[in-house]
């Protein structure tokens, strides 16, 4: 927990049940590490190569998986993200995001998240911070 392995190479470690609880990954080489049933509530992986890992029954919860490379991820679980960003927190159930006081399923969102985001007053910044978080949703979800 609250380890530092920024950039660190754990290509196909087996972290299987790891505490990796506010660990800083970020920059850390992932690919085909094994993390199924980790702790990664609050971790930084940002920019993280997470390619092939097997994040199966993770706990992503509040993660930070800005710029991580998600291709070929193995993960099949419906659990709950958040994402604090500026202004609001994004809620990800599995099955639909809610930022704010909007609640859509993830194609609504990326149909229409400029249109929504201007509606309520959010900066273009803003807008792309939310629109990373549900790029990233997207890419696990077609995992």
């Amino acid at each position: 927990s609250g380890a530092n392995l920024s950039g660190a190479d754990l290509n196909r470690a087996n972290l299987n049940g790891a505490n990796l609880n506010r660990a800083d990954l970020s920059g850390a080489d992932l690919n085909r590490a094994n993390l199924n049933g980790a702790n990664l509530n609050r971790a930084d992986l940002s920019g993280a190569n997470l390619n092939r890992a097997n994040l199966n029954g993770a706990n992503l919860n509040r993660a930070d998986l800005s710029g991580a490379i998600l291709e070929n991820t193995i993960y099949e679980n419906k659990q709950f993200f958040t994402f604090v960003a500026e202004k609001h927190t994004a809620f990800y159930n599995g099955y639909t995001l809610k930022i704010g006081c909007e609640n859509h399923s993830l194609a609504d969102w990326y149909t229409n998240i400029k249109e929504i985001g201007k509606k309520h007053g959010y900066t273009d910044k803003q807008i792309a911070k939310y629109d990373a978080f549900l790029k990233m949703l997207i890419k696990l979800e077609e995992n």
